[in-house]
């Protein structure tokens, strides 16, 4: 397979939700290579369960450009960078999105790899939000992953992990035949609350999640 066609493969699983048709009139986006993905819309779901917190912090205009308050508010590459990000950070390699199509396509949207990685580092430390009870929150896992997950087990992510407070939201992340991992966050874990319209949460880079059972393709996990 060309590397073009493996990386409009990567956009269209970012973009696309699982067995989902473009509704009439809806916009779709434009990928860096020119493709077009339908990255869904906050009306068509209303149940989303609503963000519960004591406080919120708020952050500066620098960094508050990484964190729309739903999908519908983001830039075409805004996934597609967060992705950069992680994938960086996770294999010490510097990707191919920094190569010269993808560099120009993120700068025409005022985004950039490094202050994405800077903003979330700094938004979910300095600017950290605080849980004000424990609280359930889920991760949706692809199928070979959830494959090796067993009792006791230890993920730490290099990266930032994206985790919702409502189950539905992550599974629509899990792919064909994933999984979702319940996780128990407990009162006074700092993260950072973003998009509302997916629940979400962000953990700081470096966190651990460690799988408390595994039963039936029932995966229960906590952070510690």
């Amino acid at each position: 397979m060309k590397l073009i066609n493996i990386i409009k493969e990567q956009e269209h699983k970012i973009y696309v939700k699982q067995g989902q048709e473009v509704p009439k009139g809806k916009k779709l986006q434009t990928g860096p290579r020119g493709g077009k993905y339908f990255m869904g819309s906050a009306e068509e779901k209303e149940k989303y369960q609503k963000v519960e917190t004591s406080q919120t912090t708020k952050l500066p205009s620098k960094i508050k450009k990484y964190f729309p308050e739903s999908s519908e508010d983001v830039n075409n590459g805004f996934f597609v960078l967060r992705l950069a990000v992680n994938n960086e950070l996770r294999t010490g390699n510097k990707s191919n999105y920094r190569e010269k199509t993808y560099a120009d396509w993120f700068k025409k949207q005022g985004l950039d790899i490094d202050e994405m990685k800077q903003a979330l580092e700094d938004a979910t430390t300095k600017h950290a939000d605080t849980l004000d009870k424990n609280t359930t929150m889920y991760r949706g896992v692809p199928a070979n992953f959830a494959k090796k997950l067993k009792d006791g087990k230890i993920i730490k992510d290099a990266g930032f992990s994206y985790l919702s407070t409502d189950e539905d939201m992550a599974k629509q992340y899990s792919g064909r035949k994933g999984a979702v991992i319940k996780i128990s966050a407990k009162k006074g874990l700092k993260g950072k609350w973003g998009m509302k319209d997916q629940s979400e949460f962000i953990l700081p880079k470096d966190s651990k999640i460690k799988i408390t059972s595994v039963k039936d393709n029932i995966i229960n996990a906590e952070i510690i």
